[in-house]
């Protein structure tokens, strides 16, 4: 078994990933990430991968959170500076439980993991499902963006950042894979995957409601994990909120839980030194 990579190897090659799906910014640093959406929930805007822990660090992510008229944010990590919780309490930072995020991973060099075919995790009859690669160019693409926006409860302005990075957005070493699932004929589910240093991320699933529990959502997956074991990935990772149901159908195809990311937030902000994005 290969040595896994470190946590903040994975969280920066996954933010090179959303970097080609969502954010608007990403800085990256060599003490840390900060990730950047207009309009969107607070997981898209924090600081990551921090590994340095001095007061340059915090006025720096303040700065920049501040700038952009949000309140300075932070995940910790299992890679983070020992000091870094306290350190953070200690700049007015407090946790937000329901902002907490939970790691998966997978070796994608066991080959026992790859015996069993798609039939074994469906629900439903295998020829009733077709799992589609789309082109990000084509007409699926407006298909994958309905399913993928009203399922995850997206707003207009994410959606509208998300089809124009599709398309237009490219990154040298990021592979993505969008991929459309069809049940009898009709669009009912989306995935995609971005590749990124020798590993995979496992993003944006989404499946519409009457075609739920069906196996549709384990089938798309194992369908990632077989395409990015071919591309030569050697781990893959998932990631999700702490309540999420696809965390325990990862469970079950094989991945292990890795780690927890604790999100902190600066409560103590003087809000008047705030002001709106322009």
């Amino acid at each position: 078994m290969p040595s896994p990579p470190t946590a903040h190897a994975a969280i920066r090659a996954n933010n090179l990933v959303w970097w080609c799906l969502y954010y608007d910014e990403l800085l990256d640093d060599e003490a840390y990430q900060l990730t950047h959406l207009a309009d969107a929930d607070a997981f898209y805007n924090c600081a990551q991968a921090v590994s340095d822990s001095g007061d340059h660090t915090f006025a720096a992510v303040e700065d920049f959170y501040r700038r952009r008229g949000m309140v300075p944010a932070l995940y910790t990590d299992p890679n983070q500076p020992e000091d870094l919780p306290s350190r953070a309490r200690a700049h007015g930072y407090s946790p937000v439980p329901a902002e907490d995020e939970l790691w998966f991973g997978y070796d994608l060099t066991d080959d026992t993991a790859f015996e069993r075919p798609d039939h074994d995790v469906l629900r439903v009859e295998p020829d009733r499902v077709r799992i589609l690669e789309i082109d990000p160019h084509g007409r699926d693409l407006d298909t994958f963006l309905r399913i993928n926006g009203d399922n995850n409860d997206l707003s207009a302005s994410v959606r509208s950042r998300l089809a124009n990075n599709l398309t237009r957005r490219r990154l040298r070493g990021v592979e993505l894979t969008l991929l459309l699932v069809t049940l009898d004929g009709e669009p009912v589910a989306t995935g995609a995957m971005g590749l990124c240093r020798d590993m995979a991320f496992i993003c944006e699933s989404a499946t519409e409601p009457h075609a739920r529990r069906k196996g549709i959502y384990s089938a798309l997956l194992r369908r990632r994990l077989e395409t990015a074991r071919e591309s030569g990935a050697r781990h893959a990772y998932l990631t999700t909120a702490l309540d999420a149901q696809s965390g325990p159908a990862a469970l079950k195809l094989g991945f292990e839980q890795v780690w927890r990311r604790e999100y902190l937030r600066q409560t103590r902000t003087d809000n008047r030194s705030l002001r709106k994005t322009i």
